[in-house]
């Protein structure tokens, strides 16, 4: 079976997918097939190249069914993809991915619960001021204490208000309000210092829509 068998199975049962998801078919570097959904639309086209930081990508580079969600800053809309390699004769040929909205639409809470010391807090998203990956384990920093969510970054991105949380770098997710001064370092790159004191960096691949987003 090849790629453009998937891609003539797919068209066949389109009436029977959930009108929410969408579909994209791909092979080992672009996009072959791709239908949006009523709620979500990625402005995919065929013959597009897979970017690095997608869940297709992801899927195809370790050979294995995974789901994840991704954020804006990928292809301009945030999402929950769920991709699933194809092989024939045990030969990676492509991906399907099936696409939703991100879970944010869904999760109207203003609030952030972590856990210190066996208990938990609920924290409103203004004193949240750093979320850091580290260790297998999610970190929230805020005014009063540092706790731990159950949810890992890119949840956590997906979740969180896109116009005051800002990934910066693989392993940090910023609250911006939060940030007290910005300092230029090599590579055009920066270090964010928090009100808290907290010193979080900004790496390469995001500094340029860094500072677009907080035009200077």
């Amino acid at each position: 079976m090849n790629v453009m068998s998937v891609t003539d199975m797919i068209e066949g049962f389109q009436a029977i997918l959930p009108d929410h998801l969408s579909i994209a078919i791909t092979d080992g570097d672009k996009y072959m097939y791709y239908r949006p959904s009523k709620t979500i639309d990625l402005k995919i086209e065929p013959g597009d190249l897979i970017k690095e930081d997608t869940v297709t990508h992801k899927a195809l580079t370790i050979k294995k069914k995974t789901a994840e969600y991704v954020s804006a800053q990928v292809l301009g809309v945030p999402y929950y993809g769920i991709s699933t390699p194809l092989f024939s004769d045990h030969r990676l040929i492509g991906c399907i991915t099936l696409i939703s909205e991100s879970v944010q639409s869904h999760y109207q809470s203003n609030f952030l619960t972590v856990m210190n010391q066996n208990c938990w807090y609920p924290v409103p998203h203004d004193d949240i001021t750093v979320i850091e990956a580290n260790s297998r384990r999610t970190w929230v920093h805020t005014r009063s204490r540092v706790g731990t969510n159950k949810f890992n970054l890119s949840q956590l991105e997906a979740i969180l208000p896109h116009d005051t949380f800002y990934r910066c770098h693989r392993s940090y997710l910023i609250n911006i309000l939060q940030i007290k001064e910005i300092q230029p370092e090599s590579h055009s790159t920066f270090t964010l210092i928090m009100n808290d004191d907290t010193v979080v960096p900004v790496s390469q691949s995001y500094a340029s829509h860094f500072r677009e987003m907080l035009a200077f």
